[in-house]
């Protein structure tokens, strides 16, 4: 191979590996805030303390969710959604209920943060939304307890 088609090559390699590496944010607020700068979400690695857990419902059955704020309709709240084949990844291979099991711990978390509209359907906000920051977990591996 020639000498710059090795260089292109190298560059290339090192252009992908940047692509796929996360970008290491500072807390949750940073993470909230490159979200909604990015329709399409970021793909970030955060640490931050689990104050509040919950399940979905409806559409989002089976999900269960890590927050950094107790109220998780917060702002400021980063929701970390672990999907019912992470839920059962964690449950069977590390045999822990991951909403009781990292509530009130610190964790390092991977995944894309992404900002989803959420209409109320009740009461006197009905038909008006807020915004949810959500971060998507794709491996039980992107999660760890660091404290």
């Amino acid at each position: 191979m020639n000498p710059a088609r090795t260089l292109c090559f190298l560059l290339s390699v090192l252009c992908l590996a940047a692509c796929a590496s996360p970008t290491l944010v500072s807390g949750p607020e940073e993470a909230i805030r490159l979200a909604a700068a990015q329709p399409d979400g970021v793909y970030v690695q955060v640490t931050m303390t689990v104050q509040s857990t919950g399940t979905g419902n409806d559409s989002e059955a089976g999900i269960v969710f890590l927050n950094s704020e107790p109220d998780y309709r917060s702002p400021k709240s980063l929701n970390i959604a672990l999907s019912p084949e992470i839920v059962k990844q964690l449950t069977s291979s590390q045999k822990i209920d991951p909403a009781q099991a990292f509530l009130h711990r610190t964790i390092r978390v991977t995944g894309i943060a992404k900002r989803y509209p959420i209409e109320f359907v009740d009461g006197p906000s009905a038909g008006s939304f807020y915004y949810q920051t959500h971060l998507e977990v794709h491996s039980a591996d992107d999660i760890q307890v660091v404290e």
